[in-house]
């Protein structure tokens, strides 16, 4: 079955574009702020189901596969830009829609797929050793760029454009390896884990500047 149409990938998603939308309603619980999270668990939900479904796409040229890319994403953006215009008032440019800089993940997947292609197409057999070499450029880029007194890496929005194509990796291989199934049960568990360490990881930092460099 293809990516596009596997059940799993759909609900994903769908809870991805939960998480996202619920962590952009803080003003909905003034009381409760700090509950209101999850976009960047969202966030790499989506990445990580662009990898999955992008290797059952059609291989006809960077050019042509590049282009079936545009027309999923930008009709959207362009109608709402036109939507929320008449109907919020909001303020547009060229600029915003062409490159939304309003918001990173539009320029931001457009660019990991013009870098995904050539790994897709050349490196199909080679994904492990990609996810390294990628995996070892964020790190050396964690340490130059970010201020580990300040900054990490889930908090700086514009690091966010560099670690989140690991993500985008890790679902090119899990679509290479769907036949390795893994238990519901064992999933859930997983998540479980996943979670409280990724929370874990949000709040210790904030207990001391020290903590951000770990």
């Amino acid at each position: 079955m293809g990516g596009g149409k596997n059940k799993g990938i759909i609900l994903l998603k769908f809870i991805a574009a939960l998480f996202i939308t619920y962590s952009h309603m803080a003003i909905l619980f003034p009381k409760f702020q700090g509950l209101v999270t999850g976009g960047a668990i969202g966030d790499g939900l989506f990445f990580f189901c662009s990898g999955f479904t992008l290797f059952y796409g059609r291989d006809d040229g960077f050019i042509n596969w590049y282009k079936r890319r545009i027309s999923r994403i930008y009709p959207t953006i362009i109608m709402w830009a036109l939507f929320s215009s008449i109907i919020f008032m909001w303020q547009w440019n060229i600029t915003d829609i062409i490159t939304t800089p309003r918001y990173w993940f539009i320029p931001c997947i457009m660019i990991y797929y013009a870098i995904f292609y050539p790994i897709r197409k050349y490196m199909f057999e080679h994904l492990k050793i990609t996810f390294l070499i990628a995996s070892t450029i964020v790190i050396v880029s964690y340490f130059m760029i970010l201020d580990l007194n300040k900054s990490i890496m889930y908090s700086d929005i514009a690091y966010m454009r560099i670690y989140y194509f690991l993500f985008m990796l890790l679902g090119a291989m899990t679509a290479i390896q769907k036949e390795k199934t893994t238990s519901p049960q064992k999933s859930f568990i997983y998540i479980l884990l996943s979670l409280t360490c990724y929370y874990a990881c949000m709040g210790i930092y904030k207990i001391s500047p020290f903590y951000c460099k770990f």
